[in-house]
């Protein structure tokens, strides 16, 4: 019998609220040529009821029973070693898979072989209102912005399988981060891409793991962006890591103190990435102007204002040979991202990841 060209990888626990039309959404997909694994990871609900109703209708599927709960990462890495597929899709119990997403992500990577890991923007329902959340698209842009966070939609994601055959695998101690820790691995051994187009809706609800286990997710997220900072050449302090996390958060915080610490340690990552070139230079000195630019408006609340604090700072000198070129860069790559960041800005969640940040940093020496 042959292999299939896609394996779907769905972890579940506990989520029978979604799980019906998760599932719904796979066996709707325009390109058929797939297997669809679902790992049960100990559900104790009746989400195992509804996958064997749902298997019985349709031979791709199949339910792999973990003996014990595994976490999100061990049942993937269950999935991996069981994948026949050349390509691996991942999908979550409680999102919706748009129709064309195999098809278009498939294609994509049948024509650029140096990619191994290719995502898609996601439009995030079950929060008012439901939005787009766009991802960047180019792997250089994707490499530097890993430096600050994840950039690529897990849910969204699909994969080459030989990215696995070295024996790499989902880290289990990366909790529930394990998808940017994932992603950090595998930056230099192949290339990103995130398709320009909604192809997954993601949906936000109290049950989610970002909400559930937000702390744990926050602390090894710091560890990643912490041993990537070591990379980039240099040991930042407990300070500098509490500001490039509500950075990298868009945790912002108003008062001149904070303007000059962030605008200091942009800076010192511009200088460092210069020297290194660890990072495309161009498209990493982009981005922290860009983030410098939502730092001073969020701080001047008007455009006009922020320009001026923009045009004047150190950062803005440093980074651009012209004033005008600095301009013209800023109005080009950061006002198309402003309402979004906006949206995340006031709706204040972000606020906490930063409060939680000081306790680990500050509790933590070592870090």
């Amino acid at each position: 019998m042959p292999k299939p060209k896609i394996t779907v990888l769905m972890p579940v626990y506990n989520c029978y609220k979604y799980i019906g039309c998760a599932v719904e959404s796979i066996l709707g997909q325009t390109y058929r040529d797939f297997e669809f694994l679902i790992i049960d990871d100990g559900s104790n609900d009746c989400t195992l009821d509804i996958v064997k109703r749902l298997q019985n209708r349709d031979p791709r599927i199949r339910l792999i029973r973990n003996e014990r709960e595994k976490g999100v990462a061990g049942a993937l890495n269950t999935g991996i070693d069981k994948a026949q597929g050349e390509f691996i899709a991942r999908m979550d119990g409680d999102d919706i898979s748009l129709p064309d997403r195999f098809k278009l992500q498939s294609d994509f990577l049948d024509r650029n072989s140096d990619v191994g890991v290719c995502g898609s923007w996601v439009i995030q329902i079950g929060c008012q209102p439901n939005r787009i959340i766009r991802y960047p698209g180019g792997n250089e842009e994707i490499v530097a912005r890993l430096l600050f966070e994840s950039v690529i939609a897990h849910p969204a994601v699909m994969m080459r399988r030989d990215l696995f055959d070295s024996g790499i695998r989902y880290n289990t101690e990366a909790r529930h981060a394990e998808d940017y820790d994932l992603w950090v691995r595998c930056r230099t051994s192949t290339r990103f891409h995130n398709i320009q187009k909604a192809l997954l809706l993601y949906r936000r609800h109290q049950e989610n793991i970002s909400n559930r286990c937000i702390h744990p997710q926050i602390e090894y997220s710091n560890r990643i962006r912490y041993d990537q900072l070591k990379n980039l050449g240099f040991s930042p302090s407990r300070e500098e890591m509490i500001i490039h996390d509500s950075i990298s958060n868009g945790a912002y915080e108003k008062g001149e103190d904070y303007i000059k610490s962030a605008q200091n340690w942009l800076i010192k990552l511009y200088r460092v990435n210069n020297e290194t070139s660890v990072y495309d230079r161009k498209t990493f000195t982009d981005f922290l102007i860009k983030k410098w630019f939502e730092i001073a408006f969020y701080n001047n609340e008007g455009v006009i204002r922020a320009l001026k604090t923009f045009l004047g700072s150190s950062l803005f000198k440093s980074v651009s040979r012209s004033k005008f070129k600095g301009f013209m860069l800023v109005m080009e790559r950061t006002f198309e991202d402003v309402s979004d960041r906006l949206y995340t800005l006031i709706h204040c969640h972000q606020s906490k990841r930063t409060i939680y940040a000081k306790k680990i940093f500050f509790d933590n020496p070592n870090m």
